[in-house]
């Protein structure tokens, strides 16, 4: 994988509040495990929000979509 980012959304919570993966209610603001793959004109292609934050996602899908979205 040649072009992947991780992203931080430590200090304002935008990116849990605006794609609905930011948990609610608890004493430290905490993401829901979760996967989204973007296409080069910034389209979301696939999407997985874990219902359980113990749980993996699940990866095969996931890198389907990376390799369709990266044209292979």
């Amino acid at each position: 994988i040649e072009n992947l980012k991780n992203l931080s959304d430590v200090h304002n919570h935008s990116f849990g509040q605006h794609y609905g993966v930011l948990i609610q209610g608890l004493p430290i603001p905490l993401l829901a495990r979760s996967v989204f793959v973007v296409d080069p004109s910034n389209k979301i292609t696939y999407a997985e929000i874990v219902p359980e934050i113990v749980q993996e996602p699940d990866y095969e899908p996931a890198l389907s979509a990376l390799k369709t979205a990266a044209g292979a």
